[in-house]
């Protein structure tokens, strides 16, 4: 079983956002004074098994804030549901054709 690492996870979230039609630059840019979020981005939140934290999958908010899409255990449970989610979402996409 090959380890699934946090380029493994970008790499699909990156062909996950060009899918779904969301924003793929950086999640934050400088307008001015002040730092504005890129609204729908898709962002992948590390888990840490010592600090107990769980893997995610979240899209950035208009107000700067995160939105949860998919929440995971671990790198390899979130690699899964994160291609049942385009799974998914083509299907969905083939049956309004």
């Amino acid at each position: 079983m090959t380890r699934i690492t946090v380029k493994d996870l970008e790499a699909l979230r990156d062909l996950m956002a060009l899918e779904l039609g969301r924003p793929n630059g950086p999640t934050y840019t400088r307008e001015g004074d002040r730092n504005v979020a890129l609204v729908g981005k898709l962002i992948i939140n590390r888990g840490s098994a010592l600090n107990g934290l769980g893997w995610g999958l979240s899209e950035m908010t208009k107000e700067g804030g995160e939105s949860s899409i998919l929440s995971a255990g671990s790198a390899r449970e979130l690699f899964s549901l994160m291609h049942a989610y385009r799974s998914g979402f083509r299907d969905g996409r083939e049956a309004q054709s």
